[in-house]
């Protein structure tokens, strides 16, 4: 659940990382504004990894996975509309949770959940799943979405990081359980 989950949020990027910048030029952008929206978004994500530790503690690892999924939600439908710059500008800046929240989530919760022999495994599987076959999976469906339906192919994006969103929240919820029933976990009850 935890792979489909960050496998999730990370393929919902998906259109954005293969044609947002020709989107953006066929809506009239230059490509000056559009790399300054792309270095928006990566100072958004730097950010958040500066304050990584303060993040996770305060939030949560699960919870930062959570609410990068809901905020890929919200961001990929907004972009769908074809939003004037003033709005791509915040839009870009959740690019801070949408990637960078939740991969600071996923690494948390692995340094936690996976004992430390495993944790070069563990970070190769989440890399071969979230960048490989998830990110690969979707990209492959975005050229097709993007040839018949332009920047409404977002959309399809915000579905992409529902499916995370649903399975997070679901992680959240066992997560709260066996912390509350520890003797539980591989007893049966």
């Amino acid at each position: 659940i935890f792979l489909l989950t960050v496998g999730a949020v990370q393929s919902a990027h998906a259109v954005f990382y293969t044609f947002g910048t020709l989107h953006w030029r066929a809506l009239g952008l230059s490509t000056s504004l559009a790399g300054a929206l792309w270095a928006i978004g990566v100072i958004a994500e730097i950010g958040v990894f500066a304050f990584s530790a303060r993040i996770v503690r305060r939030v949560g690892a699960l919870q930062l996975i959570a609410l990068g999924c809901g905020t890929a939600v919200a961001r990929w439908l907004a972009m769908g509309f074809d939003p004037p710059v003033a709005l791509l500008v915040p839009l870009q800046m959740l690019h801070g949770l949408t990637y960078g929240g939740a991969h600071v989530g996923a690494i948390h919760f692995m340094s936690r959940a996976v004992p430390e022999e495993q944790s070069g495994t563990a970070q190769a599987l989440y890399a071969s799943v979230t960048g490989g076959v998830a990110m690969g999976s979707v990209t492959l469906l975005a050229g097709p979405l993007y040839a018949s339906a332009g920047g409404h192919a977002y959309w399809a994006m915000a579905l992409v990081g529902l499916l995370g969103l649903g399975t997070s929240l679901w992680l959240v919820r066992a997560s709260r359980s066996v912390a509350a029933h520890p003797h539980s976990v591989g007893s049966g009850g």
